[in-house]
């Protein structure tokens, strides 16, 4: 399942980011705020209109685009 099809309040652990055409210096923040393998993320809310997913993740609040949240795989 992709973060971006989970549900307000379902956790899950991240398995693996689709990195493929990301920008080097997003990989790198993303991989520094936690979007590891392993790691657990639960989804908080999403926005109006569907502009973007609020996530919970190692105990940090912060908000993704549904398009990023699309290349990040959970189970």
């Amino acid at each position: 399942m992709k973060l971006s099809e989970m549900n307000n309040g379902q956790r899950a652990n991240i398995v693996e980011m689709d990195a493929a055409g990301l920008e080097q210096g997003l990989l790198i923040k993303l991989t520094a705020m936690g979007f590891v393998a392993g790691s657990v993320v639960e989804v908080i809310r999403r926005a109006p209109m569907g502009k973007g997913i609020q996530l919970r993740l190692r105990g940090s609040d912060l908000c993704l685009t549904p398009a990023l949240a699309a290349r990040v795989k959970v189970a």
